[in-house]
C-alpha cells in the first residue's frame, strides 16, 4: 500500500517536473527580491544620505571655520569624505600656497572636532608649526633644512588616511 502511493506521487513529480522547478525558480526569486529591498536597498540608501549630510555639513564647517577674507582672497576651499567604514565625515580646509603661506585643518564634521592642522608662512619660519589630535609642535622640531615640508608632509600622510578611507 503505501509502495502504490509513493508510485503515484512519484509518477505525479515525473509529469509535473518542469512546473515544479519553475515554482521552486520563482519561490528563490521572490525571497531574494524581498532580502535585497530590505537589506541592501536600505544600505545604499543610508549612505547616500549620509554622503549628502556630509556635504551639507562640510559646507557648515567651512564657513563656521573660515572668514570672508581667507575664502575670497586667500583661496580657502575644502574637500569632504563620507567614510562608509566608519560612519564619520571628514573635512578638509586649505588655504594659501606654498610659495608663501600655506594652512590646512582637518575636521570631523559631524562632531565639528578639529583633528589636526598645520600652518606655515614662509617669510616668518617662527609661524608655523603642525599640531595633530591635540599635540602641538613648531616646525623648527624637524630641523633647519626642509621643516615646513617636513611639516606639511606629515600633515599631508594624517590627512591621506581619513581622505581616502
Amino acid at each position: 500500500m503505501i509502495n502504490n502511493k509513493f508510485m503515484e506521487q512519484n509518477h505525479w513529480l515525473k509529469e509535473n517536473w518542469f512546473k515544479v522547478g519553475i515554482l521552486c525558480a520563482l519561490v528563490i526569486i521572490i525571497v531574494l527580491g524581498i532580502y535585497y529591498l530590505t537589506f541592501i536597498s536600505k544600505n545604499n540608501n543610508g549612505i547616500i544620505i549620509s554622503q549628502k549630510s556630509c556635504s551639507e555639513k562640510a559646507s557648515e564647517v567651512f564657513t563656521n571655520n573660515t572668514d570672508e577674507y581667507e575664502r575670497t582672497y586667500q583661496n580657502y576651499t575644502y574637500t569632504n569624505h563620507f567614510s562608509e567604514k566608519t560612519g564619520k565625515c571628514f573635512v578638509l580646509i586649505t588655504g594659501g600656497d606654498l610659495a608663501t603661506e600655506y594652512h590646512a585643518v582637518l575636521y570631523n564634521a559631524f562632531d565639528n572636532k578639529e583633528l589636526g592642522g598645520v600652518h606655515t608662512a614662509m617669510k616668518m619660519p617662527g609661524l608655523c608649526g603642525l599640531e595633530i589630535n591635540g599635540s602641538y609642535k613648531t616646525c623648527e622640531h624637524f630641523g633647519k633644512e626642509g621643516y615646513v615640508t617636513e611639516a606639511v608632509n606629515e600633515f599631508n600622510d594624517l590627512a591621506k588616511v581619513y581622505m581616502e578611507n
